[in-house]
């Protein structure tokens, strides 16, 4: 059964229609492949705005189809095939608390690697013999 397809731009406030227009065509569960940091506006999205039981963010090399002409539109049928199988399974999105936690440790850490190699110096420094 063809329920149709849009193309929606990914700024923030045309992905909310995208999770409306779901919505409204009684879409019950969402998936996409995973794009870096590119998927999770789409995933905020679809989570404040659409009324979905499910939302994945799944892993393009666990999703792939077979090889050939790929479009976007062939992967999305590719994607909700799985999906009707359950054979999807999402990747682990940490709350914002524990993104933030996160973030907060690997500044730290990079941090005390910097000071470490002794780059928090001048480059003056390095080269004085």
């Amino acid at each position: 059964m063809d329920h149709g397809q849009c193309t929606y731009k990914t700024f923030y406030g045309v992905l909310k229609e995208a999770a409306r227009w779901l919505t409204s065509m009684q879409v019950s569960h969402v998936a996409m492949e995973a794009t870096g940091i590119y998927s999770m506006p789409v995933y905020h999205a679809m989570i404040k705005h659409g009324q979905f039981e499910q939302v994945l963010v799944c892993n393009p090399a666990h999703v792939k189809n077979t090889p050939g002409r790929k479009t976007d539109h062939a992967d999305a049928e590719w994607l909700a095939q799985l999906l009707e199988c359950g054979l999807l399974n999402a990747h682990f999105i940490p709350s914002a608390e524990v993104k933030a936690a996160r973030d907060v440790l690997r500044y730290r850490t990079k941090e005390q690697l910097v000071d470490g190699l002794g780059m928090g110096e001048p480059l003056s420094g390095l080269f004085v013999g």
